[in-house]
């Protein structure tokens, strides 16, 4: 199973949002004059900036190998989500969540007695998981498997 990295995050300026203003309005009007809606678009001239760019083409790297990409907006950094549904963002049970939550690895308030996550802490957190800082739960289940066909090739039983 090949993990793929996450996409990232871009902060936006005020020349990065004219920018991609400008560039929207181009693909915009592409997506109009297409003759088909289930054809090509095709494009003649399109000004991205380096950290769009860079984005559009890792979203073209995942879909030509056959991985599903989602996009997500944060409005404004503002956004959170339950610990249910970040445990399913980073791929890990809600009381290991809860535990790294606790220690102050990832930033939380409390809402009454629910926590909430910040989504731009939480994608800052994966980002740094598959930086090395922390093993993603495939990467800890293909060491397992490692260390059990180790163990079968010795002779060692469990």
């Amino acid at each position: 199973m090949v993990v793929a990295e996450p996409i990232g995050v871009i902060q936006p300026d005020a020349q990065l949002s004219q920018a991609a203003l400008l560039a929207r309005e181009v693909v915009a009007d592409a997506v109009q004059q297409a003759p088909d809606p289930s054809g090509s678009v095709h494009i003649e001239r399109l000004e991205l900036s380096p950290p769009v760019a860079r984005m559009l083409l890792r979203i073209l790297d995942d879909l030509s190998v056959g991985h599903a990409v989602a996009v997500h907006t944060i409005a404004s950094g503002e956004e959170e989500v339950s610990t249910s549904q970040a445990a399913r963002m980073l791929g890990m049970s809600r009381p290991t969540l809860i535990d790294l939550l606790e220690k102050g690895a990832i930033p939380f308030r409390r809402v009454g007695t629910h926590r909430r996550v910040p989504v731009l802490d939480l994608l800052t957190y994966k980002m740094g998981m598959r930086r090395g800082a922390q093993p993603s739960r495939s990467e800890k289940l293909r060491a397992l498997e490692e260390m059990a066909d180790y163990t079968d090739r010795l002779g060692l039983g469990y």
